[in-house]
């Protein structure tokens, strides 16, 4: 049993052979009682790397956090205010993992500061690369509009970009894809896959855009006044267009 005035080898020691779940409550109760801040902070550690090993990462990141506030040199609090900031990634919790690289950020210098920011970036893009490869699209699109939010090189910003418009793609999110896709220039790009030139109609189901005199080097939207919209019948372009029917409709403004 666990006890006030034990080593760390004793503690250690007194948890072989016993499940995950029940070191976990054996060494909360622990932390209940007034041990000294040495072997408080080497409880909060184990319990930590229990809790990530069991992708507990919100409880894991807790007790990094206790950590930092039992420590009281610089260079421990900014690694285990880091440590907390890239479990918080992993859980999802964005504003928690900002407040940690914010007090991380305050017991650092210049050199740390951007020492932190870089290993955050890495954190976040690893991260999103994990959920890439599960298929968490949604959670992948998240991640990078976060990234989007923080201090990156314009070449960094091209990239991502890039990967937020295949996953909006994929994930039908056309409205997103179309105000990325602008910001990228891709507005030409779009016209010719959909095959739309000076007079051309664009049949739905019963519905068809006359698209007349309108210039194919101009970004779309800017002139609704050159779009009509018509009921129709029997249109051969139907179905090949079939699948830019959602973008159409928000595009062109369908009512």
């Amino acid at each position: 049993m666990l006890h006030k005035g034990m080593t760390k080898a004793e503690i250690d020691n007194e948890l072989i052979g016993k499940g995950d779940f029940v070191r976990i409550d054996n060494l909360t109760r622990f932390l209940k009682d007034d041990l000294p801040i040495d072997i408080r902070k080497e409880v909060v550690l184990i319990l930590a790397d229990i809790y990530e090993k069991k992708s507990m990462f919100n409880e894991a990141a807790k007790m990094h956090d206790n950590f930092s506030i039992y420590s009281s040199s610089f260079s421990e609090k900014i690694k285990h205010y880091t440590k907390e900031a890239e479990l918080y990634i992993k859980a999802g919790l964005f504003e928690r993992a900002d407040e940690a690289v914010k007090n991380a950020m305050t017991q650092a210098n210049a050199r740390e500061r951007n020492e932190i920011s870089l290993a955050i970036k890495d954190f976040y893009k690893r991260q999103a690369g994990v959920y890439e490869k599960e298929l968490r699209r949604a959670n992948a699109v998240r991640i990078y509009e976060k990234l989007l939010e923080t201090n990156i090189t314009p070449a960094e910003r091209e990239e991502i970009k890039k990967k937020l418009l295949d996953l909006y793609d994929k994930l039908g999110r056309v409205k997103e894809f179309l105000v990325l896709k602008r910001s990228l220039g891709g507005w030409k790009n779009l016209l010719a896959i959909a095959r739309i030139d000076k007079e051309i109609k664009v049949v739905e189901e019963n519905i068809f855009i006359s698209y007349l005199n309108f210039p194919t080097e101009k970004s779309v939207g800017d002139d609704f006044g050159v779009i009509n919209i018509c009921g129709a019948r029997n249109f051969t372009q139907r179905n090949s267009l079939r699948k830019y029917r959602r973008v159409f409709k928000l595009f062109f403004c369908i009512i």
